[in-house]
């Protein structure tokens, strides 16, 4: 049996997928819990072989802000509408060093030209240079990308 749990076909399988295809083949070689019981007396029950390149840790970029409106955090949260199952998207941006709210809206939908506005509205009224002086940070939503 550990012949057929170790073939090239069953390396990444778990087992019960092995003993399907084995049933379909009209092979058996013992119940799917035999299976298991083997694979776990030979310590098989891990993933057994990598499907894919292992990827280099990334460093992660972390805004620093060292003056006001250096680093601006923005959030959207679902608020509930009058009719049931009908929400807004309400759209809040920080200074992050300030830890003053300087913009707060709210959307019937939520998509990427509004928070684009959103973010160019609050550039403007606060005289922020976005090019240089603002960082967006988000929770990397798709809208604030």
């Amino acid at each position: 049996m550990i012949t057929f749990i170790n073939a090239a076909q069953f390396a990444d399988l778990t087992p019960n997928q092995i003993g399907a295809i084995l049933a379909e083949e009209r092979i058996y070689i013992g119940s799917e819990s035999t299976i298991y019981r083997i694979m776990r007396k030979e310590g098989l029950l891990n993933h057994r072989r990598r499907s894919r390149q292992p990827r280099e840790p990334r460093d992660v970029p972390v805004p620093e802000a060292t003056g006001i409106n250096q680093v601006l955090a923005g959030h959207i949260t679902l608020l509930p509408g009058p009719v049931k199952g009908q929400f807004y998207y309400l759209n809040m941006v920080i200074d992050v060093r300030s830890r003053r709210i300087l913009v707060v809206e709210a959307h019937e939908r939520e998509c990427s030209e509004l928070a684009s506005a959103f973010f160019d509205r609050i550039c403007r009224d606060e005289k922020i240079r976005k090019e240089t002086a603002a960082v967006p940070h988000s929770d990397n939503g798709v809208p604030t990308r």
